[in-house]
């Protein structure tokens, strides 16, 4: 199947590579698919990120009969500021809106009414994760790493960590290398995710289940219904309770926890969000068997 695939591909995380890279390789493996490029023979747009808006506009105008799906990340106002008039025109010309949890799919259809599909996000756990696993060791300290600073929660994590009197390492955009932040999370006593608002659990928390590493996380809807019964939760913005399921967590009694919270996150692997994307595409628009180029 011909694919066009639109999406950033300089990342700040992974080395100067967009995390959606990795889902592109991979991708590539099972189907033709154009980088950030269209052609006549293409047979389904994936516009994977607002970001790439100019692209899809461009290539949508150029290729209308084409089929288009895209991929509504972030629409709560915690998360977006300014909401995109643009960008709410092209999710109604779309063929199909994709979106990482029922949590998110239910907001939006709220806000735009229309219909998202539930398509989980997958995370890059590249070679650099798995060979960290073999140097894990759990020393008593929280660590709390994301791409961003709005809503996350850092107020919570730092001034938290400080009345519990836990050392913690704040992982801010841009303040360590990907190496470091690395050697952090493998000597972590926990993961922490402090945010006040997510349309998905933050791609630390995946990385973290595959460290093995237990997940100490604020009580919101996506968190919840990505880890169930795998972590521990903290009232949101409650410093008194995050430090007191702080030390419950750092001292064993969540460590029961760690091996759901690792099978779980197979779940989110980046092979199985290429697999999710391949089924949902031949099955709408590829009816027949395919036979992937691997």
């Amino acid at each position: 199947m011909r694919i066009s695939f639109l999406t950033p591909e300089r990342g700040v995380f992974t080395g100067g590579r967009n995390w959606m890279m990795w889902i592109y390789d991979l991708l590539a493996k099972r189907h033709d698919v154009l980088l950030n490029n269209c052609d006549s023979e293409t047979e389904v747009i994936l516009g994977m990120t607002d970001s790439q808006k100019e692209n899809i506009i461009r290539f949508h105008r150029k290729f209308p009969s084409i089929p288009l799906i895209l991929y509504n990340w972030d629409m709560h106002p915690k998360i977006k500021k300014h909401f995109d008039k643009e960008w709410l025109d092209l999710l109604n010309q779309a063929d199909e809106i994709w979106t990482q949890t029922k949590y998110h799919a239910d907001y939006c259809k709220e806000v735009t009414g229309l219909d998202h599909y539930v398509m989980p996000m997958g995370a890059p756990l590249v070679e650099e994760l798995s060979n960290a696993q073999k140097k894990i060791c759990y020393e008593k300290f929280a660590i709390m790493a994301s791409r961003r600073d709005t809503y996350k929660g850092w107020d919570t994590f730092e001034k938290g960590c400080e009345f519990a009197e836990i050392p913690h390492i704040s992982c801010h955009p841009n303040k360590y290398s990907r190496e470091e932040y690395i050697d952090f999370l493998k000597r972590a006593g926990c993961m922490v995710i402090a945010s006040e608002e997510e349309a998905n659990s933050p791609m630390s928390s995946y990385e973290a289940a595959y460290m093995r590493k237990p997940l100490l996380l604020s009580d919101i809807p996506a968190n919840r219904e990505e880890w169930g019964n795998a972590a521990t939760y903290f009232k949101v913005n409650d410093i008194e309770d995050f430090s007191q399921k702080l030390h419950f967590v750092l001292d064993g009694k969540a460590d029961s926890l760690i091996d759901r919270a690792f099978n779980r996150v197979q779940k989110y692997t980046a092979e199985e969000f290429v697999k999710r994307i391949s089924d949902r595409v031949g099955a709408k628009y590829h009816p027949y068997p395919m036979y992937p180029n691997e």
